[in-house]
């Protein structure tokens, strides 16, 4: 937990100097995609994109806690608040290590009741590797439908 927090604090430092000196005015969209429908049981797959590659990214998920249950991301868990999880949001502060730039993050989830589940973004703060932000956010939603799994009755041939 130590070393999430140290890089939460370098990386909003890092952050906070790129929005004053370097601020970008554009708009990065955050879209979320995610099946359109699911059974109790299945594993779903939502991804993050957004169209620049970015070096640093601080970006939460939020889910319904009580249809869908987190798994996994593509990000290390290193650089996961999994304290946030309980309420429902996945918070990732991840920064490249390597200057590979990245423009999705994705997310599995297990799905564990019926009824429809909505991710949305939230909070973000993103830097390209210029250390330059953009100046606004536009932060998208993705529904799962999730559907009773039917069962077929044995046929009496």
């Amino acid at each position: 937990m130590k070393k999430l927090v140290s890089l939460m604090l370098v990386m909003a430092l890092v952050l906070s100097m790129a929005t004053v000196v370097n601020a970008v005015v554009e708009t990065a969209n955050l879209n979320v995609s995610v099946a359109k429908t699911a059974k109790v049981g299945d594993e779903v797959t939502v991804t993050v994109d957004w169209t620049e590659k970015m070096e640093s990214v601080d970006l939460e998920l939020g889910f319904d806690k009580t249809k869908v249950e987190f798994v996994s991301s593509s990000i290390s868990e290193d650089y996961i608040a999994t304290d946030r999880i309980e309420d429902g949001v996945v918070q990732i502060s991840w920064f490249s290590a390597n200057g590979q730039g990245i423009t999705n993050i994705t997310y599995k989830f297990k799905v564990k009741a019926n009824g429809t589940a909505e991710f949305t973004t939230a909070e973000a703060t993103l830097a390209d590797a210029n250390v330059q932000s953009p100046s606004d956010y536009k932060y998208g939603t993705a529904t799962l439908t999730i559907k009773e799994e039917t069962v077929e009755e044995p046929s009496t041939d």
